[in-house]
């Protein structure tokens, strides 16, 4: 078991970040040994996807104050939601899939606004926005 490293504090008037952070930077014993054995330090694990769940017509928009509001109540924009039903209407095997489940097969372009075939599976995690079962 390892104690960790002692802390110490040290002021240095260079006013080169680089030399700075090679001077202060300390490693302790542990952290020296993952460095000459070249263990990961980090690692990425699952992207999460957060899947927005409305009602028709009623998904969330965001504008500006300098935005004109009838236009943008006019002109409708698909949601990850609405585009999924039309991906299930187009694609067999989306309509097997359940909402939460589409982001393991299928990535979200957001300048498409629409849901494509992934290339590669990842590890990616379908999370539906609380919505309440009562209606307001």
């Amino acid at each position: 078991m390892y104690k960790g490293f002692d802390k110490a504090t040290a002021q240095i008037n260079d006013q080169d970040e680089i030399n700075q952070f090679i001077d202060g930077r300390y490693l302790s014993a542990s952290e020296a040994c993952w460095y000459l054995f070249a263990f990961k330090r980090h690692t990425h694990s699952h992207s999460v996807y957060r899947l927005p769940v409305h009602l028709p017509d009623q998904q969330n928009v965001q504008f500006t104050d300098t935005d004109d509001v009838r236009m943008i109540l006019q002109t409708k924009k698909d949601t990850m939601l609405t585009q999924f039903f039309k991906l299930c209407e187009q694609n067999e095997f989306a309509r097997t899939l359940l909402y939460c489940e589409a982001p393991l097969y299928f990535s979200w372009n957001k300048q498409l606004a629409m849901w494509i075939p992934r290339e590669w599976h990842m590890k990616t995690i379908g999370k539906n926005v609380y919505s309440s079962p009562i209606r307001k």
